[in-house]
């Protein structure tokens, strides 16, 4: 799918999952660099649009606000994987009565009580095993330990695949099965032109655009 078709495709398919209250995890796999992780922030900007609800990104600083009236907000929370322990997907266990029990982290609680997007960015490039496997039960079970995200939380996850990106690793099928997967194909040089004029006007130089013709006429690779 053309990163161009991306944004409008998941806006139809957001209100689907809403009237079927069925909200399927869903991957983007593409090349770096090419707008996913922005087209699922402009996505959380339509559907607050749409259920008129402010978008609000995610920051722990935000919490009390959000938790305070839920039904007022649209939560982005933006996770980069590559950066997290498997506590941050789990919760922090502490003891309790002789018994241990798991503190539910702050941005899990956010989601339990509003509707957003949580992104999962950088899914691929994750290399170890116990972030992947608390990243499985997250999207299989849609809960942080024992905290349900609400049924209006969409899970989507970015990465890239194993030939665009050193780092980049194949996912087990059991992950990939849970999962709508869709390949994002980049925008072309024409296309990539239009998305800056259309984003920032006269306010971008345009001798980028002249550099990447000649680019693209002569083959060149830099």
């Amino acid at each position: 799918m053309k990163v161009s078709r991306l944004l409008s495709w998941l806006e139809e398919n957001y209100e689907k999952f809403r009237m079927s209250n069925e909200f399927p995890a869903i991957l983007l796999l593409g090349p770096p660099g090419i707008g996913k992780s922005y087209t699922c922030r402009r996505l959380a900007e339509r559907i607050a649009e749409k259920l008129k609800k402010r978008v609000i990104d995610y920051d722990d600083r935000q919490a009390k606000k959000i938790l305070l009236t839920p039904d007022e907000y649209f939560v982005f929370c933006d996770l980069r994987l590559t950066e997290v322990e498997p506590t941050d997907l789990t919760g922090i266990p502490y003891k309790e009565d002789g018994a241990t029990v798991f503190a539910p982290l702050l941005w899990s609680l956010c989601l339990s009580e509003a509707s957003g997007i949580l992104l999962l960015d950088e899914l691929t490039n994750v290399q170890r095993e116990d972030v992947i496997s608390a990243v499985y039960k997250l999207i299989l079970d849609r809960r942080v330990s024992f905290t349900r995200l609400n049924k209006e939380v969409l899970i989507i996850a970015c990465g890239n695949k194993p030939e665009q990106s050193s780092i980049a690793r194949l996912l087990p099928n059991a992950l990939i099965n849970r999962m709508i997967v869709i390949e994002v194909e980049p925008p072309t040089v024409d296309e990539w032109a239009q998305w800056m004029n259309s984003e920032y006007g006269d306010k971008w130089d345009k001798r980028c655009l002249w550099f990447l013709k000649e680019v693209q006429v002569e083959g060149r690779n830099y």
